[in-house]
């Protein structure tokens, strides 16, 4: 059995990760910006697989909002049509 695509759901997903990234990244910038109030740049070193996760993230997010832009192909129709042949 398939499921569904709901686009709200999918939409949903992408604003929680995004947001959730979003406030990692404030969190872990949070003591540099303290520290050095009148810095205009903060470095942060991020693990392998913390670099790896934001993107493939970000690169999801893509790839679901050009899958969301596209036009909405018309339903399969669900009835028992027969077709009748011609001769």
């Amino acid at each position: 059995m398939s499921e569904t695509f709901d686009a709200n759901r999918r939409l949903a997903e992408i604003a929680l990760w995004a947001d959730g990234g979003a406030r990692w990244l404030d969190r872990v910038t949070e003591t540099a910006r303290v520290a050095a109030p009148r810095q205009r740049r903060v470095t942060i070193t991020l693990d392998r697989a913390e670099l790896d996760g934001f993107v493939s993230g970000f690169q999801g997010i893509a790839r679901a909002l050009l899958g969301l832009a596209q036009p909405v192909p018309p339903p399969i129709p669900t009835g028992t049509r027969r077709l009748h042949l011609v001769r």
